[in-house]
């Protein structure tokens, strides 16, 4: 056979081969996390042109992304790490290792909302995304919650909406100021979320995962990155979690809750803007002199 012949003979054999799928490369289905405005348009796309405006080039993927709800994402090794690589380059993680979003995750998730899919549970500051019940389940999904965190995630997304809360002010200030969320009612032992030893720190599922979740969400549904939108000079680590239950047993006053006018039985989320913490210690003082020592340092 002619020297020509067969390159051509060979490169028609690859183009068959590859037609049947022995060369092609694997995919994987994911839900797209980002915001899309009241008129149609994703936040990242608006956000993509302020990073020009200003000249930032991080992340470098934004705004390059299919529109639509799930897109096919080619994998030739790690999916997760993948994933992973993919939204990080997006600015669609907080550095972290997130949980790939596929359908069939947020699927699983969307089973602790009773609300349709579609729907929207608020306009989220600062480039006005709308936190529909799906895009909320695929950040959940994202931060590592289960199913049943759903409701307090879509309180805690309805609270700081709230223009009382001020989300556009929070989400871009110069300050480290972050929402933390305080959860009171019998929900908060139903979901076993600490409201004890190391409240604030590790080693808790719902602590942790529920209020990374809400960061995740004004990040890619409302469209507050750093650099671009958020200009918190020094940050928070809150921003990764900051969350804690009521311990209403150990209280020796009505639960927040009740003091907001909700009856006791009522599962209140409540959510403020914190900065970071400082340790108030009253060893060898009586209580009106601790007392005394909280109000110097507030």
């Amino acid at each position: 056979m002619p020297r020509r012949a067969f390159l051509l003979f060979f490169i028609f054999g690859m183009i068959w081969l590859y037609s049947l799928g022995a060369y092609s490369a694997e995919f994987i289905e994911v839900c797209n996390p980002a915001g899309i405005r009241p008129d149609g348009v994703y936040v990242d796309r608006l956000l993509k042109r302020t990073m020009a405006e200003l000249g930032k080039n991080r992340p470098p993927l934004a705004g390059e992304f299919p529109e639509g709800k799930v897109e096919k994402v080619s994998i030739r090794g790690d999916a997760f790490a993948e994933v992973n690589a993919l939204f990080y380059k997006r600015g669609w993680s907080d550095g972290l290792p997130i949980v790939p979003p596929t359908p069939e995750r947020v699927k699983d998730m969307l089973r602790g909302a009773d609300l349709d899919p579609g729907f929207v549970v608020a306009t989220l500051e600062p480039m006005n995304g709308q936190a529909t019940v799906e895009k909320i389940a695929v950040n959940a999904v994202m931060a590592g919650c289960r199913p049943e965190y759903m409701p307090i995630l879509m309180a805690a997304v309805e609270a700081i909406a709230n223009p009382l809360f001020d989300l556009k002010g929070i989400a871009t200030t110069t300050s480290p100021d972050i929402p933390m969320l305080i959860v009171s009612g019998p929900v908060s032992r139903q979901l076993d979320i600490n409201s004890g030893t190391n409240a604030l720190g590790r080693g808790w599922k719902a602590n942790a995962t529920i209020n990374r979740a809400l960061h995740l969400i004004i990040q890619n549904i409302g469209g507050s990155w750093p650099g671009v939108t958020d200009m918190s000079t020094l940050g928070q680590p809150g921003d990764f979690s900051m969350m804690v239950a009521e311990n209403e047993k150990a209280n020796p006053w009505t639960p927040i809750h009740m003091d907001m006018g909700f009856p006791k039985s009522a599962n209140v989320v409540t959510v403020l803007a914190a900065e970071g913490t400082i340790s108030v210690y009253g060893i060898g003082r009586n209580s009106e002199g601790f007392l005394k020592m909280i109000a110097d340092y507030l």
